[in-house]
């Protein structure tokens, strides 16, 4: 990521998206979230960054969480 490119928030992604604060964080775990990045804060905490012209990914099948878009599902 661009260090000039604008970020938002967990926070500001769930409500952009209509989702949890914790389905966005399931869509940056399975790296669905094109351009996203973890850093790690001066507190030890971790802090994601989100592109704020991202979109919301595709839902996820159910009972199939590590599912991905664009194949090599299996």
């Amino acid at each position: 990521m661009n260090n000039n490119q604008k970020t938002m928030t967990v926070t500001k992604a769930a409500r952009k998206w209509g989702v949890s604060k914790s389905r966005v964080r399931a869509y940056l775990n399975a790296d669905r979230v094109p351009g996203a990045t973890k850093t790690l804060t001066d507190a030890g905490t971790y802090l994601w960054k989100i592109p704020a012209d991202a979109t919301k990914p595709e839902t996820l099948p159910a009972g199939n969480p590590n599912w991905k878009a664009g194949g090599g599902n299996e």
